[in-house]
């Protein structure tokens, strides 16, 4: 894949990412926060701006890492599609739990 294919899959995975951790914030948001304490709902910005946030503060993101060996090739196409595959699922299983959780309260 030449360099301008990988920055557009870089690209698409960030933007997903990005929009689906927001997504998923917002809606755990609407059903949690909302439903519990009256306070207002949260917008898709709103929720990627407190993703951002809570992220700095907390220091995450270091599940990403590039191999410590230069010579070791590095294929982009299964680096990204793990990456998008972890935000999902663990937007997924937020999702899931938050879903159960609602019915007990």
């Amino acid at each position: 894949m030449d360099k301008f294919g990988r920055f557009i899959m870089i690209g698409i995975v960030l933007i997903v990412g990005i929009l689906s951790g927001g997504w998923v914030l917002s809606l755990l948001w609407r059903w949690i926060v909302v439903s519990q304490f009256g306070v207002a709902p949260l917008s898709l910005w709103g929720a990627i701006s407190i993703k951002i946030l809570i992220t700095y503060l907390g220091g995450s993101g270091k599940f990403y890492t590039w191999p410590d060996d230069a010579e070791t090739p590095v294929n982009i196409l299964d680096k990204c599609g793990r990456a998008l595959a972890y935000q999902l699922l663990w937007g997924a299983l937020a999702i899931g739990t938050a879903w159960i959780a609602t019915h007990f309260i």
